[in-house]
């Protein structure tokens, strides 16, 4: 228990470190950045908003089609609802919560070793899809990557051929004996479901993507290789919140990286702002995707 306590004091210690390196930089070019923000508009906040939401229910679709069918009829909505419910899970240190949420969402239905199961392989098809975007603008144009480009290229690869489940098997055959026995049971999927669910999460990360274009359009020039760049660095920023499993949600984590990649495309307090505006607005449309999770749960449980 100590040690849970002391990960989750230094995750909140790295998200304030890296939250306030993008503050100073955003401090230090103030008068940039307010003529950028002079340029922002309503309807670019409220459009990010709309395409964040759908971007939500993009993922809550995926889940739903991993699951398969064969389930009972309202299973879309049920699904639907119980992932957006399970996002705040992610506002918790540590990356298990949204996981532990949903096997106690279907707790009854469904043996806990089965969600389990299901929600590691949606974690590693919906990061092969990130690192795919993440690596896009580094293959298209010249970037502060380097050769990263094709590392992350080739983790979309495995990470995605992973998710099958022969190959899972294969490799837990090469865990010691005790790993092995603790590994979840898998649930069976064939790669037609997992090649559906990938592809809705694939486009969720590019809506996500065009939502921050959109943003970004009100603050500096977007043309298309700044605006493929947008959509990498975000992805680039989810991957590193993912990585740092110890910080809530990737706060500041996600912010940092994101800035640092669009420096080389604008004055880093214009990356800063956009950096936070892209917490700011992801945060808003989590929070309207978990209210709609919990009416669609209510509209369930109702007679």
């Amino acid at each position: 228990m100590a040690v849970a306590r002391h990960w989750r004091w230094l995750g909140w210690l790295l998200a304030v470190a890296a939250l306030a390196l993008v503050a100073w930089q955003l401090w230090r070019y103030r008068d940039q950045v307010a003529l950028a923000w002079s340029g922002m508009e309503a309807w670019r906040l409220v459009a990010a908003v709309a395409l964040g939401i759908v971007a939500q229910l993009l993922f809550a679709m995926a889940w739903n089609r991993l699951l398969g069918p064969g389930r009972n009829r309202g299973a879309l909505r049920s699904d639907v609802s119980r992932w957006l419910v399970t996002l705040g899970g992610k506002y918790l240190p540590g990356k298990i919560w949204q996981g532990v949420g949903r096997v106690a969402m279907y707790s009854g239905e469904v043996p806990a070793s089965r969600v389990t199961a299901w929600y590691v392989r949606e974690m590693l098809l919906s990061t092969s899809a990130a690192c795919l975007l993440a690596a896009s603008h580094g293959l298209l144009f010249e970037s502060v990557l380097g050769p990263t480009p094709w590392g992350l290229l080739a983790a979309s690869l495995g990470l995605a051929l992973l998710a099958h489940p022969s190959l899972a098997h294969r490799v837990q055959r090469l865990l010691p004996a005790r790993l092995r026995a603790a590994a979840a049971p898998d649930a069976p999927a064939d790669a037609g479901r997992l090649a559906g669910t990938w592809l809705l999460q694939f486009a969720g990360y590019l809506t996500l993507g065009a939502a921050l274009v959109i943003i970004a359009g009100g603050l500096v020039r977007t043309d298309a290789e700044i605006a493929w760049a947008i959509v990498s660095g975000l992805c680039l920023g989810g991957i590193a919140g993912i990585a740092a499993f110890f910080v809530p949600a990737g706060l500041g984590v996600r912010e940092a990286m994101l800035a640092v990649y669009l420096s080389q495309y604008m004055n880093p307090g214009e990356a800063s702002l956009l950096a936070l505006l892209a917490r700011g607005w992801l945060t808003v449309a989590e929070g309207v995707g978990i209210a709609i999770g919990l009416a669609l749960a209510t509209r369930r449980g109702s007679p």
